[in-house]
């Protein structure tokens, strides 16, 4: 925040820090330099949006120039300059487009509106919202239920990361979710519950730009939203939501193969802390719920694994290798939350070394390579790979092992996921399902034994 503060001032304007979020058509839009606002206009990334929408965008660096055509209207900022033209007609902006990170950074109402859309601002959670109108950019494809022993939750395909217009209705009770610029396309329009939460579930084409879920209930209770690859999933109760995490099958050569989960920290040692709505956060305890959930994921699958530590507790740090080594690990994975004295460092980063125990058929770096690849995909930035064979747990251990750092305590966005219990269940899957990878691939340790 700091840097796009000073990096804006440097434009000559005054730019509010404060983090905003954009959507298009009620779904988040993810960009690699946030929005910001200057003099009461928010500005954002032009590729971000409008190339989210089709639109061609293209820059001329020799006259600073973007053009954005869609449909019928072509829009032409030129940086630093009041001055805009709309379908060659010279129109004034309240402020300029501008350049900051190497990003074009543009008024979005201005050109939005321009381009017939409607534009919302909601000032509590610092959200600008871009609706298309009647182009349906989101299909709903089908509707599922799962029923589990401590929860149920509804699978809405096709509609993930969309946030859906909530209301609640009486006289019977109803809960119902509009999801705009939605058509739906699936064949299944009405479901049994078959829980205690609510008894039936009917979705429509409410009109010609919403789709509707309607939960018809006894009586209202909580609930949570969370986003999955493409899928929407509305939860209820404290099920861990396991159904929904699909993972390769583990060959009959893996079987038997002994993982080592270590979960960082624990007891008197934090490990790094955070602050999160003003209060503190230990990483120990995210180190463990990620390693339990990846414990829990590992044995379903078929995989043999011990836990250094199944709750609060302190072990040494020379005692965890060893444990590791007197249990016959055949992979030991060490996991943790990072910290920068840098606030603006973030992503995930994963320690290793190929001068320590390694497999038959696969360095260390390629085996942490796996690990590395699907973690990042969930959105985090690809930190590094580091090859160190000072940490204990690494040059100790007669297996391969690495450290993985799932993300930073001290950076503001990484600790928002991490806060997130449904984030932290996606790392855990994402290290299991590399951890069953790297089991189906690799042979037998032969460099770096006794």
């Amino acid at each position: 925040a700091v840097l796009i503060f000073v990096m804006v001032c440097s434009f000559g304007v005054s730019a509010e820090t404060s983090k905003v979020t954009l959507t298009l058509n009620g779904k988040k839009i993810r960009a690699d330099v946030p929005p910001i606002i200057v003099d009461g206009r928010t500005l954002i990334p032009v590729r971000a949006l409008f190339e989210n929408i089709n639109a061609d965008v293209e820059w001329n660096g020799e006259t600073r120039t973007v053009t954005i055509s869609y449909s019928t209207k072509k829009i032409k900022l030129t940086i630093d300059s009041k001055d805009a033209l709309i379908n060659g007609v010279t129109k004034k902006l309240d402020v300029a487009a501008t350049i900051i990170d190497d990003r074009t950074m543009i008024p979005v109402r201005f050109v939005s509106e321009n381009l017939g859309f409607v534009v919302g601002w909601d000032d509590k959670t610092k959200t600008v919202s871009v609706t298309t109108g009647s182009v349906n950019t989101n299909k709903l494809t089908d509707v599922a239920v799962t029923n589990e022993k401590e929860g149920s939750y509804i699978t809405l395909k096709g509609l993930g990361g969309i946030t859906p217009k909530e209301s609640k209705l009486t006289s019977p009770n109803r809960l119902v979710f509009d999801f705009p610029s939605t058509t739906m396309l699936s064949k299944t329009t009405s479901l049994k519950g078959e829980n205690i939460y609510f008894q039936k579930i009917r979705v429509a084409q409410f009109n010609t730009v919403t789709a509707r879920v309607v939960l018809d209930m006894d009586k209202f209770c909580d609930y949570k939203i969370m986003t999955h690859k493409d899928d929407l999933i509305i939860s209820f109760g404290k099920n861990s939501l396991n159904g929904i995490y699909e993972f390769s099958a583990l060959s009959p050569k893996a079987k038997g193969k002994l993982v080592i989960i270590d979960p960082g920290h624990g007891g008197v040692d934090v490990g790094t802390i955070g602050k999160y709505n003003g209060k503190d956060v230990y990483e120990k305890d995210i180190n463990l719920f990620i390693s339990n959930k990846l414990n829990d994921f590992l044995r379903a699958s078929g995989v043999s694994t011990y836990m250094i530590r199944n709750g609060d507790t302190a072990v040494d740090i020379l005692k965890r290798p060893e444990i590791g080594n007197e249990k016959g690990g055949y992979l030991y994975l060490s996991i943790h939350c990072n910290a920068s004295e840098n606030p603006d460092t973030d992503g995930v980063q994963i320690y290793y070394s190929d001068s320590c125990p390694s497999f038959g058929n696969m360095t260390n770096r390629e085996l942490s390579s796996v690990y590395y690849e699907n973690i990042a995909e969930l959105g985090l930035r690809k930190a590094g790979m580091v090859d160190n064979p000072r940490y204990i747990v690494i040059y100790k251990s007669k297996m391969p092992a690495i450290i993985v750092e799932n993300a930073f305590v001290s950076n503001e966005g990484d600790l928002e996921l991490l806060m997130d219990d449904n984030f932290k269940t996606d790392l855990a899957a994402a290290i299991c399902e590399s951890t069953i990878t790297v089991l189906n691939e690799s042979v037998e340790i032969t460099k770096g034994q006794d």
